[in-house]
């Protein structure tokens, strides 16, 4: 794995939305969840295709958490912590890494060593149950 966040061949944003969204339809049946969350302005959608990459690649995803602390977790890669609200990791944090508790800002390096299709992708959510369910998921593909 490329441990070098200067061989990243993409930069991108991730916002984990506790509010407003695009779509304004319920996705989850937890009436205690706001009915609108999240991520970048949208709430899951199985037919849609978030993020394409390329194996064998790294890139930098920014995690923007916004309203509460959310743990941010994606399937099928690794990453390593550059950053957690703009300062380098604490020692313990400094390994790779699968799930980050991003309080407000993380930047991670993460290196896509395993495929994926349109027909069977991988995801990236909040860990949180409800907040997953409520729809802050998202999916790559990886060729």
């Amino acid at each position: 794995m490329a441990m070098d966040p200067s061989v990243a061949v993409q930069r991108r944003q991730f916002v984990l939305n506790n509010g407003i969204c695009e779509q304004r339809t319920r996705m989850s049946e937890h009436p205690d969840m706001p009915a609108l969350i999240g991520i970048n302005g949208k709430v899951h959608d199985p037919k849609r295709i978030d993020v394409e990459t390329r194996l064998g690649t790294t890139e930098i995803w920014e995690i923007l958490s916004v309203g509460m602390p959310h743990p941010f977790h994606i399937h099928g890669a690794m990453f390593r912590i550059l950053s957690l609200d703009g300062k380098p990791p604490p020692e313990h944090l400094a390994g790779l890494k699968d799930v980050v508790l991003v309080e407000d800002k993380a930047e991670l390096l993460v290196s896509f060593t395993r495929p994926a299709t349109r027909e069977h992708p991988f995801m990236y959510h909040c860990h949180i149950l409800e907040h997953e369910d409520a729809g802050m998921m998202g999916q790559y593909t990886c060729a």
